[in-house]
């Protein structure tokens, strides 16, 4: 189940001189003062109800298609009523606030962000749609004072120089992905892929928080109006599609052409990210949700199979997450921090319990039982990144 490191090239520097010269840029940016800034906004966790507003996504567009909201926590009420699954998030640009993905057709689901004032969109159901328009408005709410956070600059930077390392190493195996795609070598590319794709899942976390690179990537034919069909859809599913599906590298050079470029990019916004404390687990334990509600139970690989192989991998970088948190946790969350390994623990556990022979299966013939065996670790060690975030004085509300 050990996949083959990117390739590299021989002019590279060591990775330990990499690491040095990345953590010294990551503290000069963290100690500019905007991480600091946005740290700070941390909102009262105490107070009424929050406000509900109901809204339906159809095939086309957003009823209603423009809101407006006080600050503080709000809760959506999301109805799908389209002929597909389909996902809802609030964006500030190119940011994700929060989204609910997967939404069943004719199912109604929640979101319960804590949204600070100012004007987001709102997305609607296929990437093709129209967006809509969510304005929040001051209201005045005292704020409540954060924790210490001199304690956070380390495993901030650190955890940025982890993500600019990630970052390289996935440029470098999506390099050889496009050679072997290039070279019309098939098993290689098919190779490569699998190895591309589990490095994203190494990243996700935080590259999807950028609702245009993270659709670039990652998205599905599932949120394109034609399906494989449809023009638009490109990416790693695209190429996996092509390779897997079809069994064939022809036509997939452009598509692995920008691929490369998204995922430069993706380097690129990662070296300028200024990471808050919050997402210290936030990012991962968002992200772990996803994979528990929608991915585990329906599969994403749906050409190669290979999902087994990416939770791995995702669980490989949610790990990196967790281990910047022990330092913080040590002497005043050791209850959460226990719960917090031993849910990582059963999560790895349920994963190794279905490989056979030192590898995973193709997803395509693990049982409904065991996804949902397997979903519901991956819950509960969402749930306990969270209460180990709240426990610090980090958390955000969740729907």
């Amino acid at each position: 189940m050990s996949t083959p490191e990117p390739v590299r090239s021989p002019q590279a520097p060591p990775k330990a001189l990499m690491r040095l010269a990345l953590l010294g840029s990551a503290l000069l940016v963290l100690l500019g003062g905007g991480a600091f800034y946005l740290a700070s906004q941390t909102s009262n966790r105490n107070g009424p109800a929050a406000p509900e507003i109901s809204l339906t996504v159809t095939s086309t567009q957003c009823q209603p298609n423009e809101l407006t909201v006080s600050a503080g926590l709000v809760r959506f009420n999301i109805a799908n009523q389209s002929d597909r699954a389909l996902e809802w998030e609030i964006l500030d640009g190119v940011m994700v606030v929060a989204e609910r993905e997967n939404i069943a057709p004719g199912l109604t689901a929640s979101l319960l962000p804590r949204l600070s004032p100012g004007t987001y969109a709102i997305t609607c159901g296929l990437l093709s749609n129209p967006r809509g328009t969510l304005t929040v408005t001051a209201n005045g709410d005292a704020q409540a004072a954060g924790p210490d956070l001199i304690a956070f600059i380390g495993p901030l930077a650190e955890m940025q120089v982890t993500l600019r390392q990630d970052a390289v190493d996935l440029a470098g195996a999506a390099n050889a992905l496009a050679r072997a795609i290039e070279a019309g070598d098939l098993p290689a590319a098919q190779a490569a892929y699998r190895v591309v794709s589990a490095a994203y899942r190494r990243v996700e976390p935080a590259a999807r928080r950028f609702a245009d690179l993270g659709s670039a990537i990652n998205a599905t034919a599932t949120y394109f109006a034609k399906r494989e069909a449809d023009p638009q859809f490109s990416g790693l599913h695209r190429i996996e599609y092509g390779l897997f599906q079809t069994g064939s590298t022809a036509g997939l050079e452009p598509v692995a052409s920008k691929l490369l470029a998204d995922i430069d990019m993706l380097g690129q916004r990662f070296a300028t990210l200024k990471p808050t404390p919050g997402l210290l687990a936030g990012n991962a334990a968002d992200y772990l949700s996803s994979l528990s509600e929608t991915t585990i139970p329906t599969g994403e690989e749906f050409y190669a199979g290979n999902d087994l192989g990416n939770f791995s991998a995702a669980l490989d970088g949610v790990e990196k997450n967790i281990a910047l948190l022990r330092p913080l946790s040590a002497n005043t969350a050791g209850a959460e921090s226990a719960a917090m390994d031993t849910a990582l623990a059963d999560a790895r556990q349920a994963l190794e319990r279905l490989a056979a022979n030192n590898s995973y299966p193709d997803y395509r013939t693990v049982s409904a039982a065991d996804r949902s065996a397997l979903a519901e670790t991956f819950g509960a060690l969402a749930g306990s990144l969270r209460s180990l975030n709240n426990r610090i004085g980090l958390g955000e509300a969740q729907a």
